[in-house]
């Protein structure tokens, strides 16, 4: 599939890059402004291996694991420039295979070198792999069993050593192509407001994931509300208008539109106790927050009624219309949003519970948010409303708590609520104070699965990188 990502430069768009390059999916973002010439890949991503003998080339690491020189490793088969960038080659990731719980499917992901909990597990796997065993519990699979659980040959991963320069090996599959350096997303300017100058755009697009939206940090004055409102209302309205033309042009249009949204459509609660589990079926909730989800769910709905053109002039039967997917987010855990504003707060020692902790605290990773975007748009039975939570059953103490612990700092500092009213204003009562608790039992019911399902494994997962 070609899919464009409205508003994907922030890091829920980087990392929904990411996956859909992964999948073999072309990628197309939009961005207010132009952006600077692109370099070759050769120029502007590193080389899959730094060789460096740092703390973080896997080779080193196995070296030392073994205690010897030349033992065998499974050489990631990419250079994926969504991977490697060069400003980031000290973390570069290692690509592995996992059977998920019960389910006979795998799934892909990575760890970069910065994970130091994972690197004596990855070595481990990666020596008992490369000799052909493979250890309970392991991530790692032998050739022969990756070549099993993806459909490809055994040379999708190269077996070599840990010896100077080593050339990669061939990556024949996880998507064609996608191994080649030459799979980067292509840049389209977009003001994230004018259906006309979108409209051409989506020519030969099968998708449009919509993240356009002002970010909700910050004290919320009648200024800034206004912008949350007009960049979220504005670009769900121009989706559907610029869809709607090429439709009645008789141009093609993208069969799907992902249409992002927010929890915060339930209504707010301050004790989990009292809290509902809340089904998409439940009605819309009350204050800001709940407003501003709905009218930007209502932006793109029009799109629901555009009726798919034939894809030759001889066709008769109608393809039906577009399809529609909502996907009301949780708060997102990741290296972005406002983890990146609390975390340098428990890494000085200043963790403490906000309030009471007892508010509920929906929660979701953000590779999850990426998967279930691409989750959707691959499975053309999906339409309607999903919830995309990992958890109904935590606490803003349990956030708090998790944070300390993976980052083993203490949690003591009391964060009253008269003091988060008076320095951040209505945010507190609607973000901090209050929450909900969600159940994303229909998007499960679809198939899906979160990589992430507890607190503790997500929080760590992000902060790891991030330990003194």
């Amino acid at each position: 599939m070609r899919i464009m990502i409205l508003g994907g430069t922030g890091f829920i768009g980087t990392v929904l890059t990411r996956e859909l390059l992964m999948r073999g999916h072309e990628v197309v973002l939009t961005s207010r402004q132009p952006r600077p010439a692109q370099k070759k890949p050769s120029e502007a991503y590193a080389p899959a291996h730094t060789g460096d003998g740092s703390e973080t080339d896997a080779y080193h690491i196995l070296r030392e694991e073994k205690g010897e020189k030349g033992s065998p490793v499974f050489v990631p088969a990419f250079a994926s420039p969504a991977f490697a960038p060069a400003e980031k080659a000290e973390a570069m990731p290692f690509v592995y295979a996992a059977e998920q719980e019960s389910e006979k499917a795998s799934f892909w992901s990575t760890f970069g070198g910065g994970h130091e909990h994972h690197k004596k597990h990855l070595v481990r796997d990666l020596v008992a792999a490369a000799s052909g065993q493979a250890l309970p519990g392991s991530f790692w699979k032998t050739a022969e069993e990756l070549g099993a659980i993806t459909g490809q040959e055994n040379d999708a991963f190269h077996l070599s050593y840990a010896e100077g320069a080593v050339e990669p090996g061939r990556h024949s599959g996880y998507g064609a192509g996608w191994g080649q350096a030459s799979r980067v997303p292509s840049y389209e300017v977009w003001n994230g407001v004018d259906a006309k100058e979108l409209e051409p755009l989506l020519g030969g697009i099968d998708g449009v994931v919509n993240l356009i939206g002002e970010y909700l940090g910050g004290r919320w004055n009648v200024e800034k509300k206004a912008a949350l409102r007009n960049s979220r209302i504005r670009a769900g309205r121009a989706v559907a208008e610029a869809v709607a033309r090429r439709a009645s042009a008789g141009e093609d249009v993208p069969s799907v539109v992902v249409q992002v949204s927010a929890v915060g459509y339930y209504g707010t609660w301050r004790e989990f106790e009292c809290a509902p589990v809340c089904a998409e079926e439940r009605p819309k909730g009350k204050g800001f927050l709940a407003t501003l989800a709905g009218d930007w769910e209502a932006s793109s709905a029009a799109v629901e009624e555009v009726e798919l053109p034939p894809v030759c002039a001889s066709d008769k039967e109608p393809r039906g219309r577009v399809r529609r997917c909502v996907l009301r987010l949780a708060p997102v855990l990741g290296e972005g949003g406002f983890l990146k504003h609390v975390i340098p707060l428990y890494k000085a020692g200043f963790g403490g519970v906000p309030g009471s902790g007892r508010q509920p605290c929906a929660w979701v990773h953000v590779e999850d948010v990426a998967r279930a975007m691409a989750f959707v748009l691959e499975h053309g039975e999906t339409g309607g409303v999903y919830n995309v939570c990992a958890s109904p059953d935590d606490t803003m103490r349990g956030l708090s708590e998790a944070l300390g612990w993976a980052l083993h700092k203490p949690v003591w500092l009391p964060m009253p609520e008269v003091t988060l009213r008076l320095t951040m204003g209505e945010v507190a009562d609607e973000l901090i104070l209050t929450g909900q608790r969600v159940s994303s039992q229909r998007l499960l019911d679809a198939g899906f699965r979160f990589r992430y399902a507890t607190l503790d494994e997500a929080v760590l997962h992000v902060v790891s990188g991030k330990r003194d």
